[in-house]
């Protein structure tokens, strides 16, 4: 609430006895980082011109398991465990448009994104493991012996190079606008309100699930070819020793179709290829009129990226300010919480596997801790670390299909269809769909999933 010092006297004689007088000084009482807007035009100060170089490390650990049918109950049986690294530097520049405008652009180059699959009982022998299949069942679901058991995927229990993926390169390019519709640096009774925009545009080289590296000097692509776009908003309140903040954001993904992955570009993948008969087509390569599943058709079985919407709360400790020599020292402690809807994504099994996946929900908790630290009129640093966790959740769970003629049932291919003919695939068969590991009771989940981050900045003013 506002406190107007016409009305309320001893109210503003309050307050300001309890600001330090450091504090108090008219224009002393920047905002929260958070909520920090590059301006132009805006009386002694012409034109801002920021310029950041970020470094971050993401440390993603998880543990794999998988339903497995014993003692007449469907048991989650641990399988593997995966590690996910990232090391990317971000190279960002925000520039004022007007007072209290701001236009940024970011660009990450990312110089590994690995992952690591290992054996979860390295004792155990291979036949112990449920991804070595010893029932013969295929992708399509039938029964064979002979051609479909041993590994599910190149795994080694011990070791190999297959263990092992590499990703990298030149990542999305982002371009946003942030606009600060009250400043407590202008009104010391008003909190400071940014609302902002960012547009993820899809520029890095296509990722490919049929072109998974296993040669750290050879890392394969990571864009996804897919535009996001996220909205946000962040309140703060500069209240002497402490300022805190909250934000609220929400990311909205748009695939760039036909570029995006689908999985039809991997049909050797997909539950109704015929190794045996090539001359089969399946629900990618014959394509029926009003097919569901390709991009020429509706594109259900495309490239589904999660929509994540959440907030942020927390608070940046200030013990040191001294305004006339433009040093602050502010120590940050918040807290994250974001939902991440279903979809058929890339994640911890996709590079395995070598297709894109469709996940559960689940949500992403962290905490985040660091200090921030403006040196200058002109140069800052940051050093944050972030733990985290997500919460379990299937990483694979494919429907069936569509019933698209009301009859009740998902027909698959080779029902109703003419014998004497090469079999014409059913519209209404997802071709995503694998017996082996989107049925349920034999699905994979991922659960104990730890996240820690470092990011250190450097930035530069102007």
């Amino acid at each position: 609430m506002r406190v107007q010092p016409s009305r309320h006297p001893l109210i503003l004689a309050l307050c300001l006895a309890l600001i330090p007088p450091a504090l108090a000084v008219p224009g002393a009482a920047r905002a929260a980082e958070i909520t920090e807007v590059a301006d132009a035009a805006d009386g002694e100060d012409p034109f801002d011109l920021e310029l950041e170089l970020g470094w971050n490390r993401v440390l993603k650990q998880s543990k794999i398991t998988r339903e497995n049918l014993q003692g007449g109950g469907i048991l989650d049986v641990t399988e593997l465990r995966h590690k996910q690294v990232i090391s990317e530097m971000q190279i960002r520049a925000r520039a004022g448009l007007y007072k209290d405008l701001e236009i940024n652009f970011m660009l990450p180059i990312v110089f590994a994104d690995t992952q690591t699959w290992r054996s979860a009982d390295l004792d155990g022998l291979p036949q112990q493991s449920t991804i070595f299949q010893q029932d013969g069942i295929c992708p399509n679901g039938t029964i064979d012996t002979v051609n479909c058991t041993g590994a599910m995927f190149d795994f080694d229990p011990f070791v190999g190079s297959d263990n092992n993926s590499y990703r990298g390169g030149l990542g999305d390019f982002h371009v946003g606008l942030a606009w600060g519709i009250l400043n407590d640096e202008r009104d010391r009774y008003d909190p400071s309100w940014t609302i902002g925009f960012d547009w993820q545009a899809p520029t890095a080289d296509k990722r490919s699930q049929s072109n998974v590296s296993h040669d750290s000097a050879n890392p394969a692509a990571i864009g996804e070819k897919t535009n996001y776009f996220t909205f946000y908003t962040a309140l703060s309140k500069n209240l002497g020793l402490v300022d805190p903040f909250v934000d609220f954001h929400y990311r909205l993904p748009s695939p760039q179709v036909p570029h995006a992955w689908h999985n039809c570009e991997n049909p050797s993948n997909l539950a109704d290829f015929d190794p045996d008969d090539d001359q089969v087509g399946t629900t990618c390569t014959n394509d029926p009129i009003g097919h569901e599943w390709v991009r020429e058709g509706n594109n259900r079985g495309g490239y589904m990226p999660s929509h994540v919407g959440g907030m942020t709360f927390g608070a940046e400790f200030l013990p040191y300010v001294d305004p006339e020599r433009y040093v602050r020292v502010a120590f940050q402690l918040s807290f994250t919480a974001d939902y991440v809807s279903e979809g058929r994504v890339f994640n911890e099994l996709s590079d395995a596997l070598q297709k894109s996946l469709y996940g559960d929900e689940f949500l992403r908790l962290s905490g985040t801790l660091g200090v921030r630290v403006q040196a200058s009129r002109y140069a800052k640093f940051h050093v944050l670390a972030t733990y985290g966790h997500e919460t379990e959740h299937f990483l694979t769970g494919e429907s069936i299909g569509k019933d698209l003629d009301d009859t009740g049932l998902v027909e698959l291919p080779g029902i109703d269809t003419d014998p004497t003919s090469d079999v014409s695939p059913n519209p209404e068969q997802n071709p995503n769909y694998d017996f082996r590991y989107d049925q349920p009771g034999r699905r994979f989940r991922v659960e104990e999933t730890t996240l820690f981050g470092i990011m250190l900045t450097g930035e530069v003013n102007f």
